[in-house]
């Protein structure tokens, strides 16, 4: 009969678990600047991205600011899944929006021209629902890069001490054995971590 697990080997299989997902999150620090506007950037640009059509050269353009602008990954990418998860049922309002608007008098001559340049014709401003959620989009990014940066002010710092005092961060949990803790370099990959997430004040 094999013997049984020592409480040493029993304590260390959690931390030892949690060391690859420990290595992914900081493999992705680099990719996920932690600032406030940073967090606010990606959720406005990425929600726009998302209420957009996405077989245009406009759709093209704004996912290309996407990977070059610095802003958070993450949170770009949450809010393009919220703005794809949410285009569908409002492409009857954009369809409006962006009908009004190609039939305004003011305006009619001045998508004319837009479309008639070369390759205007790709960008897609002649459908109704891209040109309203191109618009509708644009003057939703404002207040959301607002909000997303006031949440992070009020919430960021907490988040990250939460994080700090996880296991994954490598800093044990109240009344846990120093065995908890043992895989080396955890007390600064989660300082590190924790820090990006919380930011800087600005």
């Amino acid at each position: 009969m094999s013997s049984p697990a020592s409480p040493s080997h029993a304590a260390s299989v959690g931390p030892a678990a949690a060391a690859p997902l420990r290595s992914a999150f900081e493999a992705l620090r680099g990719l996920c600047p932690g600032t406030a506007v940073d967090v606010a950037r990606g959720a406005a640009l990425g929600f726009w991205f998302g209420l957009l059509p996405k077989e245009n050269a406009t759709a093209c353009l704004l996912g290309l600011a996407l990977a070059t602008i610095r802003l958070n990954l993450p949170a770009a990418a949450a809010a393009a899944t919220i703005g794809a998860l949410l285009a569908p049922a409002l492409d009857p309002l954009l369809h409006r929006f962006g009908l009004a608007l190609l039939t305004a008098d003011g305006l009619r001559g001045t998508f004319g021209s837009l479309l008639a340049l070369p390759g205007g014709a790709w960008l897609g401003w002649d459908n109704t629902v891209t040109l309203g959620a191109l618009i509708a989009g644009g003057l939703f990014a404002f207040p959301l890069h607002c909000v997303t940066w006031a949440a992070h002010h009020a919430w960021a710092a907490s988040l990250a001490d939460r994080w700090k005092r996880t296991r994954l961060a490598g800093v044990p949990s109240p009344g846990a054995s120093a065995a908890d803790s043992c895989i080396p370099g955890a007390d600064l990959a989660g300082s590190r971590l924790a820090d990006r997430l919380a930011g800087e004040r600005a």
